[in-house]
């Protein structure tokens, strides 16, 4: 247990052993999706009714902008016309990745076990905690691995866990790419 008010700011980077993409690899990871007309991402965005021109117009500004990060690249006032697209874009390479079993894996580098294990009490009654996460990221995979570790370590309800895990305060300062089940609740 922390009982020490303590807040843990998650960078960039606290993903990535998890199998997520740094701020520059999911740009080249856009910019390369888009660039091919045949693949699922450019596929998935013409679905979504964004039109080839649009399309085109990113990946050409985004490529040209040497921008190591889509949020750098969105922020700009000459970019707003590309946030919609650029939020799409987002969601649609970062959520293909969320997989329980990866995140349990123990990859190396890998940290939240060690968080939410010094998160824990030896009974789920004293589990009151002095820590706030801000996270950068919009991924996930932080909210989603405490939740199910709590859940399983001490045989809660959807329900009963839930009530716990909101009492860390999760702050995407960038948002997220929507909300988990448990976190609609």
């Amino acid at each position: 247990m922390i009982n020490q008010p303590t807040v843990f700011i998650l960078g960039a980077g606290a993903s990535i052993p998890y199998n997520y993409p740094s701020g520059k690899s999911l740009v080249e990871e856009i910019i390369t999706g888009l660039s091919r007309p045949r693949s699922e991402l450019y596929k998935l965005c013409i679905e979504l009714e964004f039109q080839d021109q649009e399309i085109t117009k990113f990946a050409e500004a985004l490529y040209f902008s040497g921008d190591d990060s889509i949020d750098a690249f969105l922020e700009r006032e000459r970019n707003k016309e590309f946030i919609d697209l650029g939020k799409v874009l987002i969601t649609l390479c970062l959520i293909q990745r969320e997989h329980t079993k990866t995140l349990f894996s123990n990859p190396p580098d890998s940290w939240y076990g060690d968080l939410v294990n010094e998160l824990k009490s030896p009974v789920i009654e004293n589990f009151k905690n002095e820590v706030s996460i801000l996270t950068f990221n919009y991924d996930r995979s932080f909210d989603h691995y405490l939740y199910t570790a709590i859940k399983n370590s001490y045989g809660l309800s959807e329900k009963e866990c839930t009530s716990i895990v909101k009492r860390i305060p999760i702050i995407h300062l960038h948002g997220q790419i929507g909300k988990l089940p448990w976190q609609e609740k």
